[in-house]
């Protein structure tokens, strides 16, 4: 898998290799080592065989950049707690995306516009109650499947639009807290 990804510095004036930059098209699984703090926009894009990515215990990922897994072939994906922001469109038009999980107490702040637009087969998103996440935007499902969704307490602001053509979702729950 090394050979696989090609990772850079976001500083280049000290030694760590912390920002996966480009992975191989023909990539099938990635492990994410837990030094990785930023997925550079477009780095998964167009990985049609990816299904798994694996993120180390004690992940230091904090970004997720825009388009990072567009059409990629991924089937689920657990978001470690340590991603602060996933930049708008990273899972786009990811086809074979059925379940997205948030680690518990994750940082995450916000679901950017269009995350996860046209993810046809995406039924289930779970946002833990004690996650940080504040604000869903504009067409964050747009035309995926999601028939199942909890809202925690944190989240102050949902685009008008965020659920636009998600006509599956049946069970939206928000917390009462």
């Amino acid at each position: 898998n090394e050979r696989q990804i090609i990772v850079g510095k976001s500083d280049s004036q000290k030694d760590e290799f912390d920002t996966i930059l480009f992975a191989n098209r023909d990539i099938k699984n990635a492990v994410i080592p837990n030094n990785i703090k930023y997925i550079k926009p477009y780095a998964f894009e167009y990985c049609k065989q990816l299904k798994t990515i694996f993120f180390e215990k004690d992940s230091q990922l904090s970004i997720i950049g825009k388009r990072a897994f567009s059409f990629s072939g991924l089937k689920s994906i657990k978001i470690p707690k340590s991603v602060i922001k996933i930049r708008s469109k990273a899972f786009d038009f990811c086809y074979d995306l059925k379940n997205v999980f948030f680690e518990n107490e994750s940082k995450l702040i916000s679901i950017k516009e269009e995350t996860f637009l046209f993810d046809k087969e995406l039924k289930l998103i779970e946002i833990p109650e004690n996650s940080s996440l504040q604000s869903i935007g504009s067409r964050a499902f747009y035309d995926s499947s999601i028939n199942s969704l909890f809202i925690p307490a944190t989240v102050e602001e949902l685009a008008d639009d965020c659920f636009e053509n998600a006509n599956k979702l049946t069970n939206l729950k928000i917390s009462n807290i």
